[in-house]
């Protein structure tokens, strides 16, 4: 069964109002996230050794990540993944022409896969009536392999695994971090050092390295080496607050993003990419 006068994109359908709530709670936590950084909660300082061609920077954090940024963050995941198990509730009613059984009512569910297989079973552990050939279809375009078919149809020099694009893409990422916000614990957020750079005002050569993947208070972060007179280098920063349980987040720090950043990567692909893609599957 297609539905083909359904407005799939109304802003009043369940998953349309989630997606918006959770972009009303990213923006709560980005104005709390500005307030809070202008309070200076942190601070990377020289410190002096015995070394005279060595100084050391120390990471001194002055003021804890607020409990409360967490607990949005949770707010966030909690309505997009929300969105999607509404949107494939929807899909589960018109399978069964309005009429869904309290038992199809329990199974109705969002998969997220990582590869075809992953899919097919997961298809074969709920009622076959649950979802239409068409749902069924729907269900598999708005899946990370299927994204990754599509792009291997216009690239195939990509050699990319079903596994390895999963493991970076905001579904999984998002997925993961709703189970362990809903079992286990708030979002653990940390700093990362995104641009740090020192002022040589000397004309000896400078070097400077990073010593820590460890961002506690009073770590050893940086070290410069070299002739720097009476006074150190001074150093410029900004830092990003990462989310350390999100698979993508690496101590080499190559793919890390700043929390607001990624809950908004995360809405873009609800917003903008699930929901569209399903609602054009069924009106097609």
């Amino acid at each position: 069964m297609i539905a083909t006068e359904f407005d799939w994109l109304h802003p009043e359908n369940p998953w349309c109002a989630k997606a918006a709530r959770a972009w009303d709670h990213i923006g709560d936590l980005r104005s709390r996230l500005l307030d809070f950084r202008s309070a200076e909660p942190y601070s990377l300082t020289p410190r002096m050794t015995d070394d005279a061609e060595r100084v050391d920077y120390v990471l001194n954090i002055h003021h804890a990540v607020p409990a409360v940024f967490g607990s949005i963050v949770g707010d966030v995941l909690h309505n997009l993944r929300s969105a999607l198990e509404n949107l494939a509730f929807r899909l589960a009613v018109l399978s069964n022409e309005e009429e869904l059984t309290e038992r199809l009512q329990h199974r109705a569910a969002f998969p997220i896969c990582e590869t075809p297989d992953a899919f097919d079973a997961w298809l074969r552990n709920r009622p076959k009536e649950m979802f239409s050939e068409a749902a069924r279809a729907a269900l598999r375009e708005a899946q990370p392999f299927a994204e990754l078919d599509r792009f291997k149809a216009r690239e195939p020099w990509r050699d990319e695994s079903y596994e390895q694009h999963a493991h970076w893409h905001p579904l999984h990422r998002m997925n993961r971090l709703w189970n362990i916000d809903k079992h286990r614990h708030l979002a653990v957020m940390a700093w990362w050092p995104d641009l740090v750079y020192f002022y040589n005002t000397t004309k000896a050569k400078l070097t400077a390295f990073r010593t820590a993947d460890t961002f506690e208070h009073g770590t050893v972060l940086y070290r410069v080496l070299g002739e720097h007179g009476d006074e150190p280098p001074e150093v410029g920063h900004d830092f990003l607050l990462t989310l350390i349980d999100d698979p993508a987040y690496t101590t080499e720090g190559r793919h890390n993003q700043d929390v607001v950043e990624a809950l908004e990567q995360f809405h873009r692909t609800v917003a903008n990419g699930v929901i569209p893609t399903v609602a054009k599957a069924m009106t097609t």
